[in-house]
């Protein structure tokens, strides 16, 4: 998640790895190794309106945080990796994600990279990235289709692309009729059944084949479209979107 950032600056005394320049982290290497979940701070550059907020990184060998100040009030918030704005998106991917893609291919090891906070807090920079700055899901994809190179074609890929709001969407379904702006989309939600001995499905989702990055990236356009569409007609029928 995206935090506003003022200040950030090594604490000597604490033994503080990050100078700005480096990933602070814990005594652990390698997130995607680990089974447990793994938490990361992005901090964002701070805003105007947020001008009276100050973050700072710390983190020592076993542990790194972000404290926030604001009002005279501070509170600590623990983390495995603290990356500062400094940090390029390609450092955050190397560290978060190359593991779990790595094991995805090798072994077929399922793994999930989730991007939460409020509006603006730069979930969308950090997953998708911009123009010559591609995010995470770009670079996870080029992995992916070296992979596939190097295998000879044994590896095939396929694509899904859904949202998680009050209930699942397909974003990779049909564009909603316009005719039906007076009745409402009528989407059948997504459900999610847990399959004995596997993991969670998805019933009901696209899964759309692709041989390319463009390919991918082409279905990304689209469901950004679908959405976009979506909340449009939902407006015209709730007067509200969301």
């Amino acid at each position: 998640s995206g935090l506003p950032c003022h200040v950030i600056r090594p604490l000597s005394r604490h033994g503080v790895l990050c100078d700005g320049t480096s990933t602070p982290m814990t005594g652990h290497t390698g997130a995607g190794s680990r089974s447990a979940p793994v938490a990361a701070v992005r901090i964002r550059p701070w805003l105007p309106n947020e001008a009276s907020i100050e973050t700072v990184a710390v983190a020592t060998q076993q542990a790194a945080a972000v404290e926030i100040r604001a009002q005279g009030q501070s509170c600590l918030y623990p983390s495995h990796f603290v990356f500062s704005p400094k940090h390029p998106q390609a450092s955050v991917y190397k560290e978060l994600v190359t593991n779990i893609i790595g094991e995805a291919i090798a072994s077929g090891r399922g793994g999930a990279i989730v991007a939460c906070g409020p509006a603006g807090s730069g979930k969308s920079h950090t997953l998708l990235g911009y123009g010559s700055d591609p995010g995470l899901i770009p670079h996870a994809t080029l992995d992916i289709f070296r992979s596939v190179s190097s295998g000879g074609g044994k590896l095939k890929v396929w694509c899904s692309y859904f949202e998680v709001d009050h209930e699942l969407t397909d974003l990779l379904a049909p564009l909603p009729n316009p005719k039906l702006e007076e009745t409402g989309s009528g989407e059948v939600p997504l459900e999610v059944v847990e399959l004995r001995g596997s993991s969670a499905h998805v019933c009901g989702l696209a899964e759309c084949y692709v041989e390319s990055i463009a390919e991918v990236q082409q279905l990304v356009d689209y469901g950004h479209q679908r959405r976009a569409a979506m909340e449009k007609l939902c407006c015209g029928v709730h007067g509200r979107s969301h």
